[in-house]
C-alpha cells in the first residue's frame, strides 16, 4: 500500500506553523510534502516521514532565554556569587489562545537544555505569545525550592541585567518592539530558612550585649507561626551551647520549607513571633528579670534585647547563618533576635522617728521632729540613683534635709554621691563611678525633719510616708529604669489589701519582697500629737460635798493664762459655763484653785471640765470630771488594760463600786464623748467590765467612770 505525508502550508490552513518555514522534509525538499511510502508486511513500520521548520526569514524573527540557576539566598534575584545549573530541560510552546496556560492542542515547538552557564536560548521564532516550561526530565532540581522575583517580562526593554526568578511556566510575548526576551529567568533554592539566636545575662542592665556578659543554658524559646488563614504552629527549643562551647545560644531552623511561603512580604505571609517566659525557673530561681528592651528607639538592633511578650522575625529562604558572632561586628539579622536578663532591682525602706522628746514630755505647736530614712538593696542589681519621696501629711511641714547625714553602711557618703531635695523627693545619685553604685545588701541612710503644724488637733495620729518611687541602673538618664518587684508606690498609707494606718507596712528590712506581698518600698512612721495647756494642769478633782460640788485644781506652771471657765453638763455633750476663776498669767510656781458648785441638784449626775483661756484668746480644754450630790463617793483608783488595746479591740475595766449601776463614758482628747456604756454592777466593791470598742478609730482616750474615776487608754489597730 503507498502513503504520502503533506503538511499544510503555515498560515491559514494551518495556525500552528504561521510564521515558519519548511527547512526539511522527507524527500529532501521545503514543500511540506514527504516521497511515496510503500508499507509491505514485510516492512511495515516507516518512521523516517521527519519535516522541520524555522523561522521565516521574510518575517521578524526573536528568541526567548535566558537562566536557570542556584539562588542561595532565595531571594529571587541573582547574585553575583550565584551560578548557573547546567543540564535543565525546558519546552517552548505557542500560546494559541493568549491566555498564557499551556492546552490541549497548543504545541511544543522547542526543547533545550541550559549549558554549563545555566543559559538556554529559543531563537529564529516567529513573533508571538509563548509560553516557557521547566521539564527538568533529568531531575537535576529534585530537592530545590523554587524561588520568586519580579514577574515582569519586559524589563529594561527586554534584556534585563538583574535576572528575577519567573514562576513556572511562564507566558511571554514577543513583538515588533520586544522580539527578544532574555527576562524568561527561574531561580531554585535548595536551604530553608533558620532564625536565632542569644538569651543572655546583662550584668550591667543597660540592654546591651557588653564583653563580658555570658549566655544562659537552659532557657525555653518558644516559636509561634502564624498562617494567613489563622491557623497557628508552635514550636518550643531551648538554649544550649553553640559550636565553639558558648551557653545560651538557640535557633528554630527548617523554616519556609513551602513553595507559597518565601519570606519576601509579598502577598500573605506567615507571621513568625519569637517569646520568652520570663517566669521561667531558669529565671525567678536566680533573681533575673527582663532587660530594658529594645534601647536607644532599636537604634542598636543587632546588639540590644528584645521584648520578651515577642519580637517578629523576619526569616529569609536559604538563610541558615545563625552563627552567635559579636553583634557590632556584623551579625546576620536572621540571627539577632536576642533576650537579655538582669539581676533583680528590691529596694527595701523604713522610716524612723530618732528625735528625742523635748523636756516638757511632748511635742508642741512647731516643734521639729526627725525621722531617719534606711534603703537596703536586698536585689542582686547594684542602682546608680535612688529616689525616696515623703508624702509628707498636713499636719507635719517645712520638711528639711539634715545636712550632712547622709551615710553608706555606717560610713559617710563618699565623693561624687550626692543627696538633694526636690519637693518631697530625696534624690540620691551615685554618680557614673560604678564602684560608688549601692551594691546588692548595702545600706544607706539620711535624715530630715519636719514641724509639726500649727493649729494641729491634740491627740491628731500623725502618718508620715516614705516610698521609693523611681531608680535607675544605668545612669543613662532614661525614663525607662527597672520596676522594684515588690509593688508600684503610690501615695497611699498602705499597699497591701485591707492594710489601715497607722500599722507599718515593714518595720524591718528582711528579705525580698518576691515570695508573698513584702512590700518593702513603703513605710510610716507613726506618733500622736499631745499638746497640753498652755498651763500644766497637774491634779483635777469634782467631789460632792453636803450642799455642793467642789471643784479643785492644781498647776505646776502657768504661761499667758488669763482664766480658766467652769463649765458643766448633764450628758457629756452639752457643756455650760457655770464660772469663771482668775489665772495667775505666767507663773513657775504650783498654785491651787477652787471652785464650788452651789446650783447643784441633789441626784444629778454632772460632767465638769476646765475651759483654760491665753491672753491671746486661744484656749483648750482639760479632761472631764464627774460628781453627783447624795450618791456614794469612793476614791478608788479605776484600772485599765490592756493598755494600749490592740488588736482583741476589748478594753477591761477595774473599778470599786457599791451602786447597782455603772456607767463608763469614752471621750477623745477633744472632749468629744465617743462612747457611753451602761451596765449592771454584779456586786458591791471590786468589778472587771469588758467593754467592745471595736468601733473606736485609732487614737488616745480618756474613760470617767459614774463616780468620778478617771483613766486614759490609747486604742490601735495592731
Amino acid at each position: 500500500m503507498n502513503y504520502q505525508v503533506i503538511i499544510p502550508a503555515p498560515g491559514v490552513d494551518n495556525p500552528v506553523l504561521t510564521g515558519l518555514e519548511n527547512v526539511f522534509d522527507p524527500n529532501g525538499g521545503n514543500d511540506n510534502q514527504g516521497g511515496i511510502v510503500t508499507l509491505t508486511p514485510a516492512s511495515p513500520v516507516d518512521l523516517m516521514q521527519d519535516f522541520g521548520y524555522s523561522g521565516d526569514d521574510a518575517n521578524t524573527l526573536g528568541s526567548i532565554g535566558n537562566l536557570v540557576w542556584e539562588d542561595l539566598n532565595a531571594d529571587g534575584i541573582k547574585d553575583a556569587n550565584e551560578a548557573g545549573i547546567e543540564g535543565v530541560t525546558l519546552d517552548l510552546y505557542r500560546d494559541l489562545n493568549g491566555d498564557g496556560q499551556i492546552n490541549p492542542g497548543e504545541p511544543r515547538i522547542g526543547t533545550t537544555t541550559t549549558d554549563a552557564n545555566g543559559l538556554y536560548l529559543f531563537d529564529e521564532l516567529p513573533l508571538g505569545d509563548y509560553v516557557v516550561d521547566v521539564t527538568d526530565e533529568a531531575g537535576l532540581l529534585n530537592g530545590y525550592w523554587h524561588s520568586l522575583g519580579s514577574q515582569d517580562a519586559t524589563t529594561n526593554g527586554g534584556n534585563d541585567p538583574m535576572d528575577n526568578s519567573k514562576s513556572d511556566a511562564f507566558a511571554v510575548t514577543i513583538d515588533g518592539t520586544i522580539p527578544d526576551n532574555r527576562n524568561v529567568d527561574f531561580g531554585y533554592y535548595k536551604d530553608p530558612a533558620s532564625v536565632g539566636n542569644y538569651v543572655w545575662e546583662d550584668t550591667n542592665a543597660n540592654g546591651l550585649q557588653d564583653d563580658g556578659e555570658t549566655g544562659i543554658n537552659g532557657v525555653q524559646v518558644t516559636l509561634m507561626i502564624t498562617y494567613p488563614d489563622g491557623t497557628m504552629s508552635t514550636i518550643v527549643t531551648t538554649t544550649v551551647n553553640d559550636a565553639a562551647g558558648n551557653p545560651g545560644f538557640y535557633e528554630f531552623t527548617n523554616l519556609l520549607l513551602d513553595e507559597d511561603y518565601n519570606g519576601d512580604g509579598a502577598g500573605a505571609e506567615p507571621v513568625h513571633t519569637i517569646k520568652v517566659d520570663a517566669n521561667q525557673t531558669v529565671f525567678t530561681s536566680a533573681d533575673l528579670v527582663p532587660t530594658t528592651a529594645n534601647v536607644n528607639s532599636n537604634g542598636n538592633d543587632l546588639e540590644d534585647s528584645d521584648d520578651f511578650a515577642g519580637v517578629v522575625a523576619s526569616p529569609v529562604q536559604g538563610n541558615q547563618n545563625t552563627a552567635a558572632v559579636d553583634p557590632s561586628t556584623g551579625e546576620n539579622v536572621v540571627a539577632s533576635y536576642d533576650f537579655g536578663v538582669r539581676q533583680v532591682v528590691d529596694l527595701a525602706t523604713i522610716i524612723e522617728i530618732t528625735s528625742t522628746t523635748p523636756a516638757q514630755g511632748f511635742y508642741d505647736n512647731d516643734d521639729p521632729i526627725t525621722f531617719k530614712v534606711t534603703v537596703e538593696n536586698q536585689g542582686g542589681q547594684a542602682v546608680s540613683d535612688v529616689t525616696v519621696t515623703n508624702y509628707l501629711p498636713a499636719t507635719l511641714e517645712n520638711a528639711a534635709l539634715v545636712a550632712s547625714s547622709l551615710m553608706i553602711n555606717g560610713n559617710p557618703a563618699p565623693a561624687g554621691v550626692t543627696i538633694t531635695k526636690v519637693g518631697n523627693d530625696y534624690v540620691i545619685d551615685f554618680g557614673t563611678n560604678t564602684a560608688n553604685w549601692l551594691e546588692s545588701e548595702d545600706l544607706l541612710m539620711f535624715s530630715f525633719t519636719a514641724d509639726i503644724t500649727d493649729g494641729t488637733t491634740p491627740g491628731t495620729v500623725i502618718t508620715n510616708t516614705v516610698e521609693i518611687s523611681s531608680f535607675d541602673t544605668d545612669d543613662d538618664s532614661n525614663t525607662d529604669a527597672p520596676t522594684d518587684v515588690d509593688s508600684t508606690p503610690d501615695a497611699t498609707d498602705g499597699n497591701t489589701s485591707g492594710e489601715v494606718a497607722p500599722n507599718l507596712v515593714d518595720d524591718q528590712l528582711t528579705g525580698n519582697g518576691q515570695a508573698g506581698n513584702d512590700e518593702d518600698d513603703h513605710d510610716i512612721a507613726v506618733l500622736t500629737s499631745n499638746f497640753v495647756l498652755p498651763v500644766e494642769l497637774i491634779a483635777f478633782r469634782a467631789e460632792a460635798k453636803d450642799d455642793h460640788i467642789g471643784l479643785t485644781w492644781t498647776t505646776a506652771s502657768e504661761l499667758n493664762n488669763d482664766r480658766f471657765e467652769v463649765e458643766r453638763s448633764e450628758d457629756a455633750k452639752s457643756f455650760k459655763q457655770i464660772g469663771t476663776v482668775k489665772g495667775k498669767g505666767t507663773t513657775v510656781e504650783t498654785t491651787d484653785y477652787s471652785f464650788e458648785d452651789r446650783t447643784a441638784i441633789p441626784g444629778v449626775l454632772y460632767y465638769y471640765r476646765l475651759k483654760q483661756v491665753d491672753t491671746d484668746g486661744t484656749f483648750d480644754y482639760s479632761e472631764l470630771r464627774v460628781a453627783q450630790l447624795g450618791g456614794s463617793q469612793n476614791n478608788h483608783e479605776i484600772v485599765l488594760y490592756p493598755n494600749p488595746v490592740g488588736a482583741s479591740h476589748k478594753l477591761n475595766v477595774r473599778i470599786y463600786t457599791q451602786n447597782a449601776r455603772a456607767e463608763f463614758v469614752v471621750a477623745d482628747m477633744q472632749n468629744r464623748v465617743a462612747k457611753v456604756f451602761k451596765l449592771d454592777v454584779p456586786q458591791n466593791g471590786w468589778n472587771i467590765f469588758e467593754l467592745d470598742i471595736q468601733d473606736l478609730p485609732s487614737g488616745s482616750y480618756f474613760l470617767t467612770g459614774s463616780e468620778g474615776q478617771l483613766g486614759g487608754f490609747v486604742k490601735t489597730n495592731e
